[in-house]
This record gives structure tokens, C-alpha cells and sequence, in this order.
């Protein structure tokens, strides 16, 4: 099956809704349900030593040139969860999109030592991997971590709309787990 090329104008349009998306919900910081369901997963403290505070190698978050590259060039998204028995996928071009609206302007130098990533997330494009991303979702650890060559870069605050979508993942993960 042929695939059917995306004209600038559209990916232009996808573009400015993920942005649109982003400073619209950067404006509902109100704790909800979903933040709930984040507390629920919150992992045991840590009893390593090894506490220290990861630090980015920039105060900037994802910059604009990596969320055009994902929004234009990915044609799929990876998920793998560090502690629980299921993966993800993402290939829709709405889904992959989408996922970029989960990503808060607000940006992060530091995540505590004590906040444990849930997965990583790896952005594929025809050449191979755009950059990846850990996702922290517990109790006062809602961020993506975005890494290049093992290297962390960049990190945004996760924004409403991926505390609810996440929340929804993992509660179907415990849905089916008690069936």
C-alpha cells in the first residue's frame, strides 16, 4: 500500500495544535483524579544511596526543532514500562501528535533523586531513533526526561492531558490485572 505523503500545510496545522495544546493546558494546574492514580504508583522510596538529583544538561526544555522533527518525521512511538508486564505502540500520525500535547512548557533543570522513571518512550523516524524520553509518573514526579545517546537533555513537566492519559493506562493495566 502506498503511503500517503502529508502536504506542509497539514503538518503546519498539526504543529500549531500541539502547541495550541500545550499553552492551553499549561493553564489547569488544579489537582485531579488522574494526579490520584499517579500517587497510587508512586514506587518505595529508594535503598540505594544513590539519591543524587539527575541533571539535565540544559535548563531549556524539548526544544522547538525536536518537537517539529517528532511531529513531522516519527512514524512511531515505543513504550516500554520498566515494572509492568505490558508495552505500547504508537504509529498513528493523530497518536504521535497527541503524545506531543502531554509535554508542559515548563521546563525542569533537575529531577530529585528519589523520582523513579515508569518507561521510556523511544520516537522512531525513517532514519532510525529521533531521541527518547523517560516518563516519571508518581507522586511529585510527572516529567519527560528527553535523552539522546544515554545523554539527558532536556526535561518538560508532564501537563493535565498526560497525567490522564497515563492514569487511564495504568488503571487499565490494573483493570486487567484483577480479571
Amino acid at each position: 500500500m502506498p503511503m500517503k505523503k502529508i502536504s506542509n500545510q497539514t503538518i503546519a496545522i498539526y504543529i500549531f495544535g500541539v502547541f495550541l495544546l500545550i499553552g492551553l493546558n499549561s493553564c489547569d494546574q488544579s489537582p485531579s483524579k488522574a494526579q490520584s492514580v499517579a500517587a497510587e504508583h508512586t514506587p518505595p522510596p529508594s535503598t540505594s544511596s544513590s539519591n543524587s538529583n539527575i541533571t539535565m544538561r540544559s535548563s531549556e526544555g524539548i526544544p522547538q526543532e525536536d518537537v517539529v522533527k517528532i511531529a513531522t518525521e516519527c512514524t512511531h512511538i515505543d513504550f516500554t514500562f520498566h515494572e509492568l508486564p505490558i508495552s505500547m505502540n504508537q504509529s498513528e500520525k493523530s497518536a504521535i501528535i497527541g503524545d506531543l500535547s502531554y509535554i508542559s512548557p515548563e521546563t525542569v533543570s533537575e529531577i530529585p533523586g528519589d523520582c523513579k522513571p515508569l518507561a521510556r518512550k523511544v520516537y522512531w523516524g525513517p532514519k532510525g531513533v529521533i531521541i527518547e524520553a523517560d516518563i516519571y509518573f508518581s507522586q511529585d514526579c510527572l516529567y519527560f526526561v528527553f535523552i539522546r545517546n544515554e545523554e539527558r537533555l532536556f526535561a518538560n513537566r508532564m501537563n493535565q492531558n498526560g497525567i490522564t492519559f497515563y492514569s487511564g493506562v495504568l488503571s487499565q493495566v490494573q483493570g486487567g490485572a484483577k480479571q
